[in-house]
C-alpha cells in the first residue's frame, strides 16, 4: 500500500493503519532497532511502542516521507531504551525504576498507561508502558486505549499462531516415523518429512499426531 494511503488510514483511526505499517515497514523498523538494542524481545517491544507513538502523533502530522518518519521515531524509542537500561545498571534515575517496578507487576499479555506533566514522563520505552502527558484531551485517551488494546490482540494472535516447539519425546516419535517411511518406502529423509508434512495438512492432525498414525500402521 502507497505511504499516503497509510497516513490516510491513521487520520480515519482505522486500527488497520497498523496492519498496513508493520507489512510495509515492520522489518525496517525491527533493523533500526536490533542495530541499537542488540536484543530480539526489546527490539520487538520497540517496534510495537513505534507503532503506538506513531499512532499517537499522526494526526495532527500527516509526514511527507513516512519511511523516515517511522525511522527516527524507532530510532529515539531504541536509544532512550538503551540510554535507561544502561541507567538502570548504574542505578541511577528514582523515576524511571519506579516504572520499572510498576512494570514488573503487570501480568504477562497486559500493559500499562501512564498519565503525568511532561516534565515527569520520561520516555525510556520501558517495555509494557506506554505514556501520555497532560493536559490530555479525552480523544487521545480513548484512541490510545483502542490502539493498546488492539495491539495487544496482535501479539496474542501472533503468539496463538507461532509453531509450538517439539518435545524430546514428540521429536523422538517423529524422527521414529521418519525412519520406518524411509526404510519401507525407499524414501530420502526429506521426502518422508515432506510426505508427513503434507499428510499433517491433509487430515488437519499435527505433525506429532500424523507421526503416531503412521507408526501406528507401519510399525508392527
Amino acid at each position: 500500500m502507497e505511504d499516503e494511503k497509510i497516513i490516510e488510514l491513521y487520520w480515519q483511526r482505522s486500527p488497520q493503519a497498523i496492519d498496513e505499517t508493520s507489512r510495509k515497514y515492520g522489518a525496517y523498523c525491527m533493523r533500526l532497532s536490533m542495530n541499537i538494542l542488540m536484543n530480539r524481545e526489546d527490539s520487538e517491544e520497540n517496534v510495537n511502542d513505534t507503532y503506538l507513538r506513531t499512532w499517537n502523533a499522526i494526526p495532527p502530522q500527516r509526514p511527507q516521507f513516512f519511511a523516515a518518519f517511522l525511522g527516527r521515531i524507532a530510532r529515539n524509542l531504541a536509544l532512550n531504551r538503551y540510554k535507561a537500561r544502561a541507567a538502570e545498571k548504574r542505578g541511577g534515575g528514582e523515576a524511571a525504576l519506579s516504572l520499572e517496578e510498576l512494570a514488573e507487576c503487570l501480568p504477562p499479555g497486559f500493559e500499562m498507561i501512564v498519565i503525568s506533566t511532561k516534565d515527569q514522563w520520561n520516555e525510556n520505552g520501558t517495555p509494557g508502558i506506554v505514556g501520555l502527558s497532560v493536559p490530555l484531551k479525552i480523544h487521545e485517551l480513548l484512541s490510545t486505549v483502542e490502539m493498546v488494546s488492539y495491539n495487544l490482540e496482535r501479539k496474542r494472535r501472533k503468539r496463538r499462531n507461532a509453531p509450538r516447539k517439539r518435545t524430546k519425546e514428540e521429536q523422538e516419535l517423529v524422527d521414529r516415523a521418519k525412519a520406518i517411511l524411509m526404510e519401507r518406502n525407499q524414501m530420502t529423509e526429506e521426502e518422508a518429512h515432506r510426505y508427513l508434512q503434507k499428510t499433517s495438512m491433509d487430515n488437519g492432525t499435527s505433525f506429532t499426531e500424523t507421526a503416531q498414525m503412521i507408526l501406528g500402521m507401519l510399525d508392527s
